[in-house]
């Protein structure tokens, strides 16, 4: 059992994201927007904010549709999972810690629940994939955020254990 402080250390995480494939692939000087958030979060900053870092990251994919379609269609299902996932880990721990900040919480559902948020916006990601990347950005975002941090809210509050 911890107390939550808001902090996020890269000790309790798994990974800790690298270099990007997809700047790599293309040749591009600089990792896309959203690895540099990710990587921003993932560091521990306070005040990370993740519904701008999604559609910063959104917008991005959109401005250069070959290259994500050419990425998304060419790795397999497995490569692409594996990159997604390790490259979220941590950022949605983060924002799961931050939300719990002064919880008495267990490590392993503060896991659990960034976990679920993670698949759910990795889910969400691949519809706007689907969807051929013509959903109102600003719209869905802001509508996911809403579920998002009331789930969040809904999960830690249901997990925290009550003070000794």
């Amino acid at each position: 059992m911890m107390v939550c402080t808001g902090r996020f250390t890269p000790a309790n995480s798994k990974c800790v994201p690298r270099a990007c494939a997809l700047g790599a692939k293309t040749g591009r000087q600089n990792a896309p927007l959203f690895l540099r958030k990710n990587q921003e979060c993932a560091a521990g900053v306070e005040n990370f904010d993740w519904v701008s870092a999604a559609k910063a990251m959104l917008r991005d994919c959109k401005a250069h549709p070959k290259t994500i379609y050419h990425v998304f269609n060419s790795l397999s299902r497995d490569q692409l999972e594996q990159y997604v996932f390790t490259s979220t880990d941590d950022v949605f721990y983060h924002l799961i810690c931050l939300r719990a900040s002064g919880r008495q919480m267990e490590e392993a559902d503060l896991k659990c629940i960034s976990s679920f948020c993670r698949y759910a916006f990795i889910g969400f990601f691949v519809q706007f994939l689907w969807n051929r990347m013509e959903d109102d950005i600003d719209e869905s975002v802001d509508r996911l955020s809403v579920f998002f941090e009331d789930f969040a809210d809904s999960a830690l509050r249901r997990c925290a254990r009550p003070e000794a």
